[in-house]
């Protein structure tokens, strides 16, 4: 398998979340609007503020995309979400002739990938990833034929994990 070195930035855009400030503020709603989807909500699986759902289309996000952490908990990837992006992250437009989307994400939740991207985040008070440092991270792409396979394997290693998770709590 041949694999070229190539940086994030050649394969993917990305898109800022939502800032919440004195000029946002009015896009706050109650529990009827679109979840604001903030890091704590991420991996919490919660949902705790609400905004309108006339909110810039730019800042929605569906379950079939990426979102990743860059402010404070650097360098955590998310799919499976619905909601506005919050500006502690951005979404991870992959360019899909190049790279798959599923090997991206469970690239992008690799141990070394985001202790990479912690060394690249800036900051005293908090940690933060900016959007040329994340373009800017090096990896090895294999053909997109090849990442085919590999998201494969690691899904039906996934099944097998949910399935042996099941069991032993039935």
């Amino acid at each position: 398998m041949s694999l070229k070195e190539v940086k994030l930035g050649e394969l993917v855009s990305l898109r800022q979340g939502f800032a919440l400030n004195i000029k946002s503020q009015h896009y706050i709603s109650d529990e009827t609007g679109l979840p604001l989807l903030k890091i704590s909500d991420l991996f919490n699986n919660t949902e705790t503020l609400f905004v309108k759902k006339e909110v810039p289309k730019q800042f929605l996000v569906f379950e079939d995309e990426i979102i990743y952490s860059r402010t404070g908990q650097v360098g955590y990837a998310f799919m499976g979400k619905r909601g506005v992006v919050y500006n502690n992250c951005f979404k991870v437009i992959p360019n899909e002739e190049k790279i798959n989307k599923i090997f991206l994400y469970k690239l992008l939740n690799t141990e070394i990938i985001r202790n990479y991207a912690q060394t690249l985040a800036t900051g005293t008070a908090q940690l933060d990833l900016n959007h040329d440092a994340f373009k800017s991270i090096k990896i090895k792409l294999p053909s997109l034929n090849n990442q085919q396979k590999i998201v494969n394997l690691i899904s039906n290693y996934d099944n097998l994990i949910e399935n042996n998770n099941k069991r032993q709590t039935t």
